[in-house]
This record gives C-alpha cells, sequence and structure tokens, in this order.
C-alpha cells in the first residue's frame, strides 16, 4: 500500500479498502495494511483524528481474532493521542476490556481504576470489581460500593460466584439473601440461594426459598429455565424427604412441560432416590433417563451399584463411561481412579490420575481447573503413599 500524501479522500479510500479485506475473513492481512498506512503517515491538519479511528479499527481487527493484546495496545495508542477527556476515556475502557477478554485481570483493574479516578460512576465500577473477582483480589473487591441498586445487584451475583466457586456455601449465600425480596436478579437468584441451600444440607431453607420464588412468579416462566430448574430442584429435595404427594405433584407438572424437560426431571428424580437411600428405585428411573441423558444415567448407575457393594461391577461401568467424550468421560475416568484405588491397585490408580492431571489444562469446558490439578495430585499422593505402604 502506498504511502499517503495526498489528499482526504485517498486516505479514506485506502480504510475502506482495509475494511473491505476485513470483511471478506482476511483480518491478519487487513490489520498489516492498516499498520503500513499507519505508519505513512504525514501529520497535517485533520488528519489526527483519522490516526486515532484507524487505531480504533486496527484494535477491533485483534479483538475479532482474538488477540487482544494486541487490541490492547492499539486502544492505548489512541487513547495517547486522543484530543479531549471523554474520547480517552473510552479507549481506556476498551483497551482494559481487552485485557479483560485475555485474562489479564491485574492490567484490566489498573486500566478501569485509572478511568474511575478521571471520571467515577458505578458502570467502571462494575467491570473494576469483575476484573478484581477473576485476579482472585477478594479483599479490593469487598470494599467497593455502588449507588445504583441495579448495578450493586449483579455485583452481588458476582460475589456470590466467587465464593460458590471456592465451595464456601455459606458465603455466597450471604451475598444473595438481600436479592430475594426484588426481581432485580429474576428468579435465576431464587435457584442459585435454593441451590445453595440445598448443599449445605438445608432441606428445609431451599424448599422455603423455592415456594417463596414460585409464588413470587405465579403464572410467569423463565426464559433461561430457570423455572424448570426450580422445579426439578423441589422434586429432588421432596424425593429426599419422601415427600410423596410434593413430588408426584412436581413430576406432573414438570411432565405437562414437554420432552424438553424429561432429562432434568428424571434426573433429579434419580438423584434424590440414591440420596435417600432408595437405590432400587432409583435404578428403575435410570432406565428411563437412558434415553435423554446416557452419560449421566450411566455415571449414577455406577455409584448406586458402588454404594450397594458391587465394587466391581461399578468399575465396569465407569470404564465404559471413560471412554466417551467431554464432561461425563471425564468424570467416569475420575471415578474408574477412584474405585481402582479403593480396590488396592494403587499403580493402576496412580497411573490413570496422571492421565487425567495431564488432560486438565486441554479441556475449555472445566471450571475451576487449579481446584481440580490440586485435587488430582492430592489422589496421586495417596495412591503413592498407599502403594509404598503395601510393598
Amino acid at each position: 500500500m502506498a504511502p499517503v500524501y495526498g489528499e482526504q479522500s485517498e486516505w479514506q479510500e485506502q480504510v475502506e479498502a482495509i475494511k473491505k479485506l476485513a470483511e471478506t475473513g482476511y483480518l491478519d492481512e487487513a490489520e498489516k495494511a492498516g499498520q503500513v498506512l499507519l505508519d505513512s503517515i504525514v501529520l497535517r491538519d485533520g488528519i489526527g483524528g483519522e490516526r486515532i479511528r484507524l487505531l480504533e479499527l486496527l484494535g477491533g481487527f485483534c479483538v475479532k481474532g482474538g488477540r487482544h493484546r494486541q487490541a490492547a495496545d492499539y486502544y492505548l495508542r489512541a487513547k495517547k493521542d486522543a484530543g479531549d477527556e471523554m474520547e480517552a476515556n473510552r479507549y481506556l475502557v476498551l483497551a482494559a476490556d481487552a485485557y479483560y477478554s485475555n485474562g489479564d485481570y491485574t492490567l484490566a483493574a489498573a486500566l478501569y481504576l485509572e478511568r474511575y479516578h478521571r471520571a467515577a460512576d458505578d458502570g467502571i465500577v462494575f467491570r473494576y470489581g469483575c476484573a478484581l473477582l477473576h485476579g482472585d483480589n477478594w479483599d479490593e473487591a469487598e470494599k467497593l460500593s455502588f449507588q445504583n441498586e441495579r448495578i450493586r445487584a449483579k455485583f452481588d451475583w458476582n460475589r456470590a460466584t466467587y465464593w460458590y466457586k471456592k465451595c464456601d456455601f455459606r458465603k455466597a449465600c450471604r451475598y444473595l439473601e438481600p436479592q430475594l425480596g426484588d426481581r432485580t436478579l429474576g428468579l435465576a437468584a431464587h435457584y442459585f440461594y435454593a441451590q445453595m441451600r440445598h448443599r449445605l444440607g438445608d432441606r428445609d431453607g431451599a424448599m422455603r426459598a423455592i415456594e417463596r420464588a414460585l409464588h413470587m412468579y405465579y403464572g410467569e416462566r423463565s426464559g433461561d429455565g430457570d423455572y424448570e430448574r426450580l422445579l426439578c430442584l423441589q422434586l429432588r429435595i421432596a424425593v429426599e424427604r419422601d415427600d410423596r404427594a410434593t413430588a408426584e405433584e412436581v413430576e406432573r407438572t414438570l411432565r405437562a412441560l414437554g420432552d424438553g424437560h424429561l432429562g432434568a426431571m428424571l434426573l433429579a428424580k434419580a438423584a434424590g432416590l440414591r440420596c435417600g437411600g432408595k437405590g432400587a428405585e432409583a435404578l428403575v428411573v435410570l432406565d428411563e433417563l437412558e434415553r435423554y441423558l446416557p452419560g449421566e444415567a450411566c455415571y449414577l448407575r455406577g455409584e448406586i451399584f458402588f454404594e450397594g457393594g458391587e465394587a466391581g461391577r461399578a468399575l465396569e461401568i465407569f470404564k465404559e463411561l471413560g471412554k466417551s467424550e467431554g464432561r461425563m468421560g471425564y468424570i467416569g475416568r475420575l471415578r474408574r481412579a477412584d474405585l481402582e484405588h479403593e480396590l488396592g491397585n494403587f499403580l493402576h490408580a496412580e497411573e490413570l490420575y496422571g492421565g487425567l492431571q495431564r488432560e486438565v489444562d486441554g479441556e475449555r469446558w472445566m471450571e475451576g481447573k487449579g481446584i481440580i490439578f490440586e485435587y488430582i495430585g492430592e489422589k496421586i499422593g495417596r495412591s503413592r503413599r498407599a502403594k509404598g505402604y503395601a510393598e
């Protein structure tokens, strides 16, 4: 691309050509052409603003191409050359967003904080707080306050999620409780809260939260499935408590919603029966669940056989499950390793855990990789120690 020394029209023609190149999918080529154009600029009246817009365009190419750090560099250069404070602040936020998308949470937080000092508002505080939470900087995130109640509610949801991932369900509940009296977070907050109360072993508290939510949203349906998830949790708790009348009523309601909800309903029912010590009844439900969620049905069947003293049969089930791809395949391989350890096959268990440890980093679906990696490392250590004792 030739250097630009001519009129404004020449500049616009070349910029449009670069845009068309990007639109056809040649992002890298478009960025390179834009960089040549950028480097060829002869500063003159009126060209400064065009240069800044070209930097923003190049940043956009990088974002679309997943190269967020390079995008942040372009945005920071645009911010440096911006002619007014408002424009500079916008590029500062774009750079921070790019770092955030790249997982560079410390850098993102620093830029959001700079933007806050330039012009404070709750929106930027929210962004700053999210970067702090993702960067595991809880102490600073806890200090934040908001004037806007809706934004504060959303940030409390993020605080609750932070503690949920840390498996501290009591703290997570603490941040959701103030949000249950209004509709800011909708049914999702009620389901999240009820689920954590259930995990804490507080079935009564979970059931109260579900009943309150269903009363608040009577006659309404959540577009993202939270209504159905609440009913499934209500069914599971009713089955665990052997409250057959409630369980049958909720099951009828879920079946009436159509086949699309049967998998989740049957999974909740089978899990409740297993938790309530009714393994034989759960196995009957799993036969129907097999048609909708075969991986989950296989996993629960293995657990029920193991809990019933049939470890060898459970091992074969987990071995078969472990041949599948994705989340359930990983769980099958993990449980197979656990059972090999339980059965005294420590060397084999160690080998299986080692394979899982190498697998963790490559799995995109997996959340909390650090915790999982630590868990597997502990299992490897136990297998090695047990193997040493056996020898």
